[in-house]
């Protein structure tokens, strides 16, 4: 949260499709190894 410089009034706000998963794509049985969170979606401070 504090290296993605938003408050914590923004997980109220956060749902599923926020959540964009990273995957390991070298591998057949690509896993995910991390995620992408939008955060303030539709929002101009998008």
């Amino acid at each position: 949260m504090a290296s993605g410089w938003f408050r914590i009034g923004a997980w109220d706000h956060l749902h599923w499709k926020h959540g964009s998963p990273i995957t390991n794509k070298k591998e057949v049985d690509a896993e995910v190894i991390a995620a992408k969170l939008l955060v303030y979606a539709d929002e101009p401070e998008e």
